[in-house]
């Protein structure tokens, strides 16, 4: 759905152009959310603009929206960006040692590996490991254990 935009305290539908020619009403949508809930729903379902020239149902938009609110808001989100973006070198700055500590700690655990043999590489005593549990486990099942 497409937003009134509002222009020198005048209402103006985006589709067709008209001026102040809307009234409030709920789309079908809330009206069919009262039956279930016995009409408290539409309660909850905002009233749309309905435009006397086109028809169509449209979003309100905020008062006083325009093209300068907007280019402060950019502005705003540009200095929160900076901030944030200060805030991560900040924090990486200050992890790098823990992290190379971390680094050199995974690399001596994979040469302690490498040296005592890899678990991967007798995968058969993992297989007949599963297999015994499971004859086990039908054994008991069936009864006969």
């Amino acid at each position: 759905m497409r937003r009134v935009t509002v222009t020198n305290g005048d209402v103006v539908c985006p589709r067709c152009g008209a001026r102040n020619q809307f009234t409030a009403k709920r789309t079908g949508k809330a009206k069919w959310a009262a039956v279930p809930t016995l009409g408290i729903g539409v309660l909850a379902m905002p009233k749309r603009l309905h435009c006397n020239g086109c028809g169509k149902n449209l979003k309100r938009s905020s008062p006083g929206f325009d093209d300068a609110s907007l280019e402060a808001w950019e502005g705003k989100l540009d200095a929160w960006g900076a901030k944030f973006e200060a805030w991560i070198a900040r924090s990486n700055a200050k992890n790098a040692p823990k992290l190379e500590a971390r680094k050199a700690k995974l690399e001596a655990l994979k040469l302690a590996n490498a040296e005592r043999g890899e678990p991967g590489e007798r995968p058969w005593v993992v297989v007949a490991a599963i297999f015994l549990i499971g004859v086990f486990a039908v054994l008991l099942v069936t009864g006969v254990l």
